[in-house]
């Protein structure tokens, strides 16, 4: 039984598919969504568990990735998946998105999950990085999620 955590991954265009594929290469156990349901169909002979919807993908993630096209989407995308999560699990955040909208998220979170770990990680850098593992992400949490 593997110590890894489980990995939903919102949102597989060229980013979310790449960290997801890295992610299985790895070994971890990844459910994925997204909004055309053909993306990520090639990742499941590889290992992952693709979902209808985000509240299936996200039911017993322990992680959950969020790389959705913009803050609108996301926010839509938390507010559902917010009641489906499991209480500890940790939301990373890394799609590009402003400043208002993550405060609206941190706000959205702690209303509907106060438990959830909010990260804010969006990436820097294009596919080629993403699909070796080289992506930069700079992440930011309150300091006690970050320890």
């Amino acid at each position: 039984m593997s110590t890894l955590p489980k990995v939903a991954v919102l949102g597989l265009g060229a980013m979310g598919h790449a960290f997801a594929s890295n992610l299985l290469k790895n070994g971890f156990t990844v459910a994925g969504w997204n909004r055309s349901p053909a993306r990520g169909e090639d990742l499941q002979a590889h290992g992952l568990s693709l979902h209808a919807t985000p509240q299936q993908a996200v039911a017993d993630a322990e992680v959950i990735i969020s790389m959705l096209a913009d803050g609108e989407a996301t926010l839509e995308v938390l507010a559902q998946i917010a009641p489906a999560c499991q209480p500890q699990a940790i939301y990373c955040q890394m799609g590009t998105i402003g400043l208002p909208e993550t405060r609206q998220a941190i706000a959205l979170l702690r209303e509907l999950q106060p438990a959830m770990t909010y990260i804010d990680a969006p990436v820097s850098g294009t596919k080629a990085p993403a699909e070796k593992a080289v992506e930069v992400a700079r992440s930011s949490a309150e300091s006690d999620a970050m320890a």
